[in-house]
């Protein structure tokens, strides 16, 4: 029942991909985000970010009269934070994700320390997103994160297992491949 269940929403999927001219995994991945229920962050620490690049415009928000002297309050910048909600309802939380990502790339200059911290962050996410899907849907999986440059990359590496799927993974790769997570990330960044 669950399979033809599962092979009805793929179907449902794919359509409304083709009418709304995504790819199949933006509008899953669009799903995943609205129905999973995992919290993907703060959203005030990124709407304050925001507010502080985009103070001016967000400012002229506020209802006539409200004139902002200086640095705004953080009551002022709560109210900015209600009204950005309310303007933008559905897609506020989207937004300040997809400015959050265009203002990390667009700061990007790929020295060690910077490439830590993306690694780190997009770890973090990864491991997030794969727990969220374990709980909420019980999808189960492994993933292998690498940094490609193999002399400067050594703690860019990352194997990571839910926790049902653990077992089984130690054991094929003990068994079949004989290696642990170190020589199969040596042998992934080999490959990348």
């Amino acid at each position: 029942i669950l399979n033809k269940g599962f092979d009805e929403i793929n179907e449902m999927l794919s359509k409304l991909a083709a009418y709304v001219k995504m790819l199949f995994h933006q509008v899953s991945d669009c799903y995943i985000c609205q129905h999973s229920h995992s919290h993907g962050g703060n959203i005030w620490n990124s709407y304050s970010m925001y507010f502080m690049e985009n103070m001016e415009h967000e400012l002229a928000h506020l209802p006539k009269g409200e004139h902002v002297m200086g640095t705004p309050t953080p009551d002022i910048q709560k109210c900015c934070y209600a009204l950005f909600k309310e303007v933008y309802k559905d897609t506020y939380t989207r937004i300040l994700e997809k400015w959050k990502e265009a203002k990390e790339l667009e700061n990007m200059d790929s020295t060690i320390a910077q490439c830590q911290l993306l690694f780190d962050k997009t770890k973090k996410n990864l491991n997030h997103t794969f727990n969220a899907l374990s709980k909420v849907h019980g999808f189960e999986g492994i993933y292998l994160l690498a940094r490609q440059v193999i002399n400067q990359d050594t703690a860019l590496r990352h194997a990571f297992t839910t926790p049902s799927a653990e077992k089984a993974t130690l054991k094929f790769f003990a068994e079949c491949c004989c290696a642990g997570d170190d020589k199969i990330t040596s042998h992934f960044k080999a490959h990348i």
